[in-house]
């Protein structure tokens, strides 16, 4: 099997980069302007199984530099706790006036939440919430027991 070329490499790291979005990526790399031919060119490339396994080395080594710096899956579950307290300042004139909730914040916490825990993947895409192998299927529970593992898992952080 042919090796990747250095664009080929170049592009699967952009992919990553830019959050898998193959059209950004492929117009970074490739240097065109045109979005339909970056989404044509883009696909093609993921199609390419040389193409898939070294977007997964990219997204490993993301994950070996996140861990070295403490990024893991208690560090993001703690931020997204305070996510959900997030407030903002309103300033009149240069002088602060208020503080309100920042709901922009508190929906991406919710959002990153519910991703995390599998309420939006399909039953295959279910993630560990926990090093012992504990998997849920959030979607599965009443209320209840959503409410009693929310705050079994908060309570772990």
């Amino acid at each position: 099997m042919r090796e990747l070329n250095e664009k080929m490499v170049k592009f699967c790291e952009q992919y990553v980069a830019n959050s898998f979005n193959g059209t950004l990526a492929y117009k970074f790399v490739y240097e065109t302007d045109n979005d339909n031919v970056a989404a044509v060119e883009a696909n093609r490339l993921l199609k390419d199984i040389r193409i898939v396994e070294k977007i997964k080395e990219v997204e490993d080594s993301y994950r070996i530099a996140g861990h070295k710096i403490g990024i893991n899956k208690q560090a993001i579950m703690n931020a997204i706790a305070r996510m959900l307290n997030a407030t903002k300042i309103i300033f009149y004139n240069g002088v602060e006036v208020r503080s309100v909730e920042d709901y922009t914040a508190i929906n991406n916490a919710i959002t990153t939440y519910a991703k995390l825990t599998g309420d939006f993947a399909p039953e295959e895409k279910k993630i560990k919430l926990s090093d012992d192998g504990d998997v849920k299927n959030i979607s599965k529970l009443t209320k209840e027991e959503r409410e009693e593992y929310k705050t079994k898992i908060l309570a772990e952080l």
